[in-house]
C-alpha cells in the first residue's frame, strides 16, 4: 500500500510538469488564451487558408466541450441538438462530440469562462496520460523510474506535440488501461480485468472519432493475441471457448454504450451526409501518408513528427528484450505492444503501398472507417508501443544496476525529450466576460431563445472558418445560430447562407424568416468583407427600418420580432433574462 501511495506521490506531480511544460505558456493564460493552431502550423504564414482552418478548429472544440456540458447540464437527451446550423437536425453529429473529454473541461466550466473550460481538459488530458501510463507501468514493473519514462514519452510524443491545437487527439489515457485489463485477463481469467478493459475502450471511443477507432484495432488485435495466448490450463480449449465468451459479452455491453452515441451518425451516414473519403480522397490520403515505415526510427525523415526519438530506442530494444525473457504475462505484454505498434504504424501509411493493405482492410471491416481523413493520427499507437517499452527499459535497467541504471535511464529520458518538445505553444488571446463583445452579452440577456444570424455569411469552403468564432461567442448566449463550421455541414446550412446571402432583399427575408423563424441578425461591419456588403449593411441609413434596430461599436443587431412559430425546437438553454432592457 505504502508503494503505491509513493507511487502516485511522485507521478501527481510529475504529470502537473510535464502537462504544462509541454504546452506552456498555455498554463499560465488558462482563463483567456488558446493554442493559436494558425501559426503552430504556419508560423511563418498565419494567413494561409489551411492554417486557418487549423485555428479554427480550436474555436470548434471550445464550443464543442461547453455545449457538451451545458446540454449535460440542462437536457442530456438533447445532446446532439446543438445550437448551430439551426434548424437543422442532429448538428453536434456534425463534428466529434468529445463526450469523454468534455467532460474533463467541468471544473473549469465551474468557476471560470469557457476558454478555461476547454483549457482545463486539455491540461488534465495531459495529466492523465502521464499518470494513467506510469500507474500501468508500475504495476507490470514495480518501478517507479520505469513508470515516469513511460509516462513522460508518451505524453510528449510527436503525436501529441503536434496535435496541440486539436483536443480531440489529446484524450489518450485510456488505451494504457486497455491494454492493462485485457493483459490480467488473459493471466488470470477474472473478468473484471476483461470488464476494465471493455470500460476503457468505450470512454476512448466517446474521446474522438479517431481515437474510437485506433481503439477498436487495439482492441482486436491486443484480445486476439490475449485469447491465443493466456494462461497455462490443463484444458486449453475450454479455456479459449470461455474467455472467448467473456470477451464477447464485455465488447458487447461497451458497444452498446458507444451505439448510443452513434445513432446521430448512422442516421447522418444513412442519408448520405456523411462522405466516403476513402473513395473521395483515395489519392490525396496516399500523398498525405508518410512513405515508409523507416519514419519512425530515421531523424528528419519526411514526417519529423511521428518519430520515436533516436536516444528512447535503447530503452525500447531493453525493454522488448527483457519482456521477451520474461514468464508468460511478460511475453503477452511484449506481445501485445508489438502488435500494436506495427498495426499502427503500417495504419498510419494509409493507402501507401508500404503500408500492406492494413487501412483498406479496416475500412471494409470497421463500419464508419471510410470517412476518416488523416490516417497519420494513427501514429498515436507506435508511440504508445515504444513509451510503455521504454518504461519496462529503464525498469529493467534500475532493477538491476541500481542507481547508474536510473541515471542512464533518465537521460536518455532528458535527450528524448528534448528532441520531442515543439514549444513554446503558440497563443491567442480570446474575450471572455466582459470582454465579450457587447452585442453578445445583450442577446445573452435578451435573446429570449430565439434564431440569431450573423453577417457576413461565410457558407463557402474558402472562409467558414470564420464561423468558428461566432460559435465560441454563442457560449455564452446559446441561441439558435443559423451560421456554423463543422466538418459535414448540412445540406440545408447552403440553402440558409444562399438566402442570407441576397439580404436585404425582402422576398428573401420572408424566405429565411419561413425557413428558419430568424428573429436577430447581427451585422460585423468590421469583418474582411467586399465593399458592396459594407455600402449596404453599415452605411449610416440602415437597409432596414427595423424599431429595435441597435448599434454596438462596429455591430448593427437587428430585431425582426419573435417569429409565430419555429421549424424545430430551440436547443436546450436555460432562460436568463436578467438585467434584459428591451
Amino acid at each position: 500500500m505504502a508503494g503505491h501511495v509513493r507511487t502516485h506521490l511522485v507521478l501527481a506531480p510529475v504529470a502537473l510538469l510535464t502537462a504544462v511544460a509541454s504546452t506552456w505558456p498555455l498554463g499560465a493564460h488558462l482563463a483567456d488564451h488558446i493554442v493559436d493552431g494558425a501559426r503552430l502550423i504556419n508560423p511563418a504564414d498565419p494567413t494561409t487558408w489551411h492554417a486557418a482552418m487549423i485555428g479554427a478548429d480550436v474555436f470548434q472544440t471550445v464550443w464543442i466541450v461547453n455545449w457538451v456540458l451545458h446540454a449535460v447540464s440542462v437536457h442530456p437527451l438533447r445532446l446532439f441538438d446543438a445550437n448551430i446550423f439551426y434548424p437543422a437536425e442532429l448538428s453536434l453529429a456534425r463534428a466529434e462530440h468529445l463526450f469523454a473529454t468534455a467532460l474533463l473541461g467541468a471544473p473549469g466550466a465551474a468557476v471560470g469562462s469557457p476558454v478555461l473550460a476547454h483549457q482545463t481538459a486539455v491540461l488534465l488530458c495531459g495529466i492523465a496520460n502521464v499518470w494513467v501510463t506510469g500507474v500501468v507501468i508500475m504495476r507490470w514493473t514495480g518501478s517507479l523510474v520505469g513508470s515516469v519514462v513511460a509516462g513522460v514519452l508518451f505524453a510528449v510524443s510527436p503525436f501529441h506535440q503536434h496535435e496541440r491545437a486539436h483536443l480531440q487527439s489529446l484524450g489518450t489515457h485510456y488505451f494504457p488501461v486497455l491494454l492493462l485489463g485485457l493483459e490480467r485477463f488473459a493471466a488470470t481469467g477474472h473478468v473484471r480485468w476483461a470488464a476494465l478493459a471493455a470500460g476503457a475502450l468505450a470512454l476512448q471511443a466517446l474521446s474522438g472519432q479517431y481515437l474510437g477507432y485506433l481503439a477498436v484495432i487495439t482492441w482486436v488485435v491486443s484480445g486476439t493475441l490475449a485469447l491465443l495466448v493466456g494462461r497455462a490450463t490443463e484444458r486449453p480449449l475450454q479455456r479459449l471457448v470461455r474467455d472467448g465468451a467473456s470477451l464477447a459479452v464485455v465488447s458487447a455491453t461497451a458497444a452498446a454504450v458507444v451505439l448510443l452515441f452513434s445513432v446521430p451518425y448512422l442516421r447522418l451516414a444513412a442519408a448520405h451526409e456523411l462522405p466516403d473519403n476513402l473513395a473521395l480522397n483515395a489519392k490525396g490520403l496516399a500523398i498525405a501518408s508518410v512513405v515508409s515505415l523507416w519514419g519512425y526510427v530515421v531523424p528528419d525523415f519526411f514526417q519529423p513528427w511521428i518519430r520515436v526519438a533516436p536516444p528512447a530506442w535503447p530503452l525500447v530494444l531493453l525493454g522488448l528484450g527483457g519482456l521477451a525473457c520474461g514468464d508468460r504475462s511478460a511475453r503477452l505484454r511484449a506481445g501485445m505492444l508489438v502488435v500494436v505498434g506495427v498495426v499502427g504504424a503500417l495504419l498510419s501509411l494509409g493507402l501507401m503501398p508500404g503500408g500492406l493493405g492494413v487501412y483498406r482492410l479496416c475500412a471494409a471491416v470497421i463500419p464508419g472507417f471510410r470517412s476518416v481523413r488523416e490516417p497519420f493520427r494513427a501514429a498515436l499507437l507506435p508511440h504508445l508501443s515504444a513509451a510503455m517499452l521504454a518504461g519496462c527499459g529503464a525498469a529493467l535497467l534500475a532493477r538491476t544496476t541500481r542507481w547508474p541504471g536510473m541515471l542512464f535511464a533518465t537521460g536518455l529520458l532528458a535527450l528524448s525529450l528534448t528532441s520531442y518538445w515543439r514549444g513554446p505553444t503558440p497563443l491567442r488571446a480570446v474575450p471572455v466576460g466582459e470582454a465579450v463583445p457587447e452585442a453578445y452579452r445583450f442577446l445573452a440577456r435578451c435573446g429570449g431563445g430565439d434564431p440569431l444570424l450573423e453577417l457576413p455569411p461565410h457558407a463557402a469552403v474558402r472562409d467558414n472558418w470564420r464561423d468558428a468564432e461566432r460559435m465560441y461567442f454563442s457560449t455564452y448566449h446559446w441561441l439558435p445560430l443559423l451560421n456554423g463550421r463543422a466538418s459535414y455541414p448540412p445540406p440545408l446550412f447552403q440553402r440558409v447562407m444562399a438566402l442570407a446571402e441576397r439580404l436585404p432583399s425582402s422576398q428573401s427575408l420572408s424566405a429565411l424568416r419561413d425557413l428558419t423563424g430568424v428573429r436577430w441578425v447581427l451585422v460585423h461591419c468590421d469583418d474582411d468583407a467586399e465593399p458592396s456588403f459594407r455600402a449596404t449593411w453599415c452605411s449610416p441609413q440602415p437597409p432596414w427600418e427595423v424599431p429595435a434596430t441597435r448599434t454596438f461599436g462596429s455591430a448593427r443587431l437587428f430585431d425582426l420580432g419573435p417569429a409565430a412559430t419555429l421549424p424545430r425546437p430551440r436547443p436546450p438553454r436555460r432562460s436568463n433574462q436578467a438585467g434584459c432592457d428591451t
